[in-house]
């Protein structure tokens, strides 16, 4: 009896493995999204977190600098940096699922789905519009906060660090123009 059931079992278990092979086989994979770098200071996007300059670790989480000159600021008001990365993470999720509902909702009712912002979101952002680098368009928390500012054409325009400073100051007027397109999109939305 031993020898028949020995035979039935090595069967039994090279069935269940081919199936289990057979059903790998046909379930499609899942490709997984490598993470996006944001720059806790500047909210700049720096892609593949290897890019970049360094990291910071605060609270046990790793936020990650886009440059040199960034890494002090966030190294003097590391609280501050690190809230207001983390609540950048959430709107970019945020605005993402928004995004899709968009989408599921145009292809069901055939149109582009609006939102609509109230007047007081509206006057915020017109006022906001300043507060962003004249020349890669990343949120800046302050006035205070930005690396420099310049002045052309009687307007400050802020900067997220040195580097955009000189790029600035190389072609102000070339700079201008495509920050106050990016402005004036922001305050017309």
């Amino acid at each position: 009896m031993k020898s028949l059931l020995i035979p039935r079992i090595a069967a039994l278990i090279c069935a269940l493995s081919m199936a289990g092979t057979a059903v790998l086989a046909q379930t499609p994979t899942k490709k997984i999204a490598s993470p996006v770098a944001y720059c806790a200071v500047t909210g700049e996007k720096i892609g593949d977190p290897k890019n970049a300059a360094t990291t910071k670790v605060f609270n046990g989480k790793t936020y990650y600098i886009c440059c040199p000159g960034c890494a002090p600021k966030f190294d003097a008001t590391p609280a501050k940096y690190a809230k207001v990365a983390d609540l950048q993470g959430e709107k970019r999720n945020l605005e993402a699922k928004l995004s899709k509902i968009n989408a599921e909702l145009k292809k069901i009712e055939g149109t582009t789905a609006k939102t609509a912002l109230p007047e007081i979101e509206k006057t915020a952002v017109a006022a906001s519009a300043s507060l962003h680098c004249a020349i890669t368009d990343e949120a800046i928390v302050s006035a205070k906060d930005a690396a420099g500012s310049e002045v052309f054409n009687k307007k400050t325009y802020y900067f997220c660090c040195p580097g955009c400073v000189t790029k600035f100051k190389a072609d102000p007027a070339k700079y201008a123009v495509e920050a106050d397109k990016r402005d004036a999109g922001r305050v017309n939305k």
